[in-house]
Parts: C-alpha cells; structure tokens; sequence
C-alpha cells in the first residue's frame, strides 16, 4: 500500500501530563481542503478519498476504506483505528486512534489517504481497545436500535421505554434520557470485580434529583459499584460509592466540585479494589475513600439508572467507558483533555501529495526484497541439490 496524501497530527504535549504507552483518543473535525488541510472527501466529491467500504463497530457504516494513522508517511505500519462516523461528501469524521503519547513533545501520526488499491476498511477495533483494559467502550452514536460495544468481546446495550437518540453529544451523537419515563440502557453482563475505572459524559437538566449514569450490579447479593450525579447533595458532586445489599452499607468518594444544569461533564470513578475508590468531575475535584466494602461478582451493567424505577437520569449520557484497570490521575486527566476539546488537544497540518517518485522507490524497495528473497532461495535449493549429487 502507498497513500498518496497525508496530513500532520500534533498532539499538544502540555495537554499530556505523563507518558502513554499507548493512549485512544478521537479525531473530531471536517477536512474538505479548505485552506490547504486535509481533503478527506472521496474522489466523487472532490476529495483524494477513493473508494469506501462497510466498517465501524455495526459493520455497516459507510468508512473511508483508504484512510489509516500511521507514524509514516507512506502509511506503512498504522495504527489501530476506528471510525465512528464520516460523511463522503462533506469529510466530517469522528475516529478513534491509539498511538503513544508522550509528556515531553508532541506526538505526530500522521493521517495518510488516497489509495485505489485499498477498497476494504483498515480498522482495527481489537487492538484500538484491547481487551485487556477495556470491557465497554459505547459511542452512543445510533439513530435506533442496539447500542454498538466497539470493544470485540463486550456486550452491547438495549434501551428501554424509548430513550431519544441521535441527540447532540459531547462528541458526535447521544441519547436523551427521560427520568418520568424510566428511560435506561442495560445489559446482562459486567465485569465481576474491581479494579475498575468507570467514565461517561453526563449532562443533567436537574440539580435536585439523585442520578445514576452507571452501574454495576450483583443482582444476587444486590451490591453494587455506582457512579452517581448527587443532586440531593450539597454542592452536587460527583460520586463514585460501593454498595452492600442495596445500601444496608456503603462507601463513597465525593468529587469536592459540582456540577451546573444543562451543561456536559465528564464523570469518573476508579474503583482500585474493595478499599479504594476515587471520583472526580472534568479530571478534578479529586475525592478519595478507603472504607473497605466486599462486594460480590457483578452480572448487570445498568446506565442511566441504578435498576429500573431507581434513581434515574433526567438528561444525557455520551462515551460511556468501562475499564478493567485502575486509571491514576494522569491517565483522567489524558482521557478528559482528549474528549473535552479535541480541536485543542491535536492539530492537523496542512495536507502533503506523497510524490509519485517516492511511491516508485518504496515499490522499488518491495520488488528488491522480494527478489533478493528469491535469489537466496535458488542460491540455497542450487547448493542442496549439490550436496546430494555429491
């Protein structure tokens, strides 16, 4: 493969505040040309796109096939990716890319396009979330129906009582949640224990109501991790509290900042083991408990509720993240500059044409391996064929 076209990334280090050895995060934005960027629109629109293909985590979204991230150029060695929406004619896109990031200078992958030969989709959703971190990763970006797990091996969500889709997110689309209604997503299935880190965007229409965005449930034991917007609280912080048998007992961590009606949050908690958790909100307001709650295995992922006709959302839910790893300060404050503003957290250069002298060399540089390959092939059949003659 040899793209033709490529457009320098540069993530603003100061936004990393510790090396990642491997960090996923989006690429948000409309690349049309316009001022010599990127020109990402397919070829019938204009563009240096040339073909599309079936992809994204439904296998049924429109992708640009000949797109990858890469550390080169020629967009040799990419980067895993996933696409999550683009629109051919106009170049919009949201990805998803994994790369190292580093603390002390900016990361440059580079976004390279532009090959006919490529006609299927370059993503790589098992390894843009390994299933060693990730147990959910959900986008929220439906129009109806199943809400897409973009990690292989985790469940998707159901919605009940007909939450409101294709609402403006934080990044791309959401869901609107009706807590009248008992509007909630579910699925019958969880990671069993800490450590976790549980995240979503949050934007609550409500300061009085108590709210849980997500949960995680043991529906024997009736225990539970909950992640919560405490609106019956003073200050309405962000909670981050283990429960034992419905609340008989429980231990929470209380982010010392609240939140304000009608605006988006990023909410977080990391639960290290049955001693520690931490809350926070937009990557501050840090609280910490160690009050040891034993929870049993969890089996039910609730988001939007802690169980039907509980504690409901009344707003909106975007990027729900469900990890099974324990995320220390840096790693939060990555996640939350990543999606906050991911205009400010990366900047794309202005688009290169990959010279047709250089395409040849690499082809070149192909078809001389392959023949030295080949050379040493006969040179090694030739001796042996010596050896038995003799």
């Amino acid at each position: 493969m040899a793209y033709g076209y490529y457009g320098l990334i540069e993530v603003d280090h100061i936004l990393v505040p510790a090396d990642q050895a491997a960090f996923t995060w989006p690429v948000v934005g409309t690349y049309d040309g316009t001022g010599g960027e990127p020109d990402i629109r397919t070829v019938a629109n204009g563009g240096h796109v040339e073909n599309t293909a079936s992809g994204g985590v439904s296998g049924s979204l429109t992708v640009p096939a000949d797109l990858v991230f890469s550390p080169n150029v020629d967009g040799s060695s990419p980067y895993p990716h996933e696409i999550v929406a683009y629109n051919a004619a106009t170049g919009a896109i949201i990805a998803w890319v994994r790369t190292p990031l580093t603390a002390a200078s900016d990361e440059q992958p580079y976004m390279c396009f532009g090959d006919a030969a490529v006609t299927t989709s370059q993503e790589d959703l098992a390894n843009c979330w390994p299933t060693d971190e990730f147990w959910g990763s959900c986008h929220l970006q439906e129009a109806s129906g199943t809400l897409y797990n973009s990690v292989p091996t985790g469940p998707d969500l159901t919605a009940t009582n007909t939450p409101t889709y294709g609402q403006t997110g934080k990044i791309g689309n959401c869901l609107l949640f009706d807590d009248a209604s008992q509007e909630y997503l579910s699925c019958a299935s969880a990671p069993s224990t800490e450590p976790v880190s549980l995240s979503a965007w949050v934007r609550s229409d409500s300061a009085a109501l108590l709210q849980t965005f997500l949960l995680l449930l043991d529906t024997g034991a009736y225990d539970a991790l909950v992640m919560q917007l405490c609106g019956n609280v003073g200050g309405d912080p962000v909670g981050a509290v283990a429960l034992l048998a419905g609340g008989a007992s429980h231990a929470g961590a209380y982010t010392t900042n609240g939140y304000t009606r009608n605006v988006f949050y990023h909410g977080m908690g990391v639960f290290t083991g049955h001693a520690e958790r931490h809350a926070y909100i937009n990557a501050g307001g840090e609280a910490t408990n160690t009050t040891s709650i034993a929870t049993a295995a969890f089996d039910v992922t609730y988001i939007a509720c802690a169980s039907p006709g509980n504690q409901h959302l009344s707003g909106y839910v975007d990027e729900i993240r469900i990890q099974i790893v324990a995320r220390d300060d840096d790693w939060v404050t990555t996640e939350y500059n990543a999606q906050n503003a991911p205009a400010s957290f990366y900047s794309m250069g202005a688009e290169q044409a990959l010279s047709a002298g250089v395409i040849a060399q690499l082809i070149g540089v192909a078809w001389a391996s392959v023949g030295q390959i080949a050379g040493v092939a006969e040179a090694s059949i030739a001796e042996i064929a010596g050896m038995a003659a003799n």
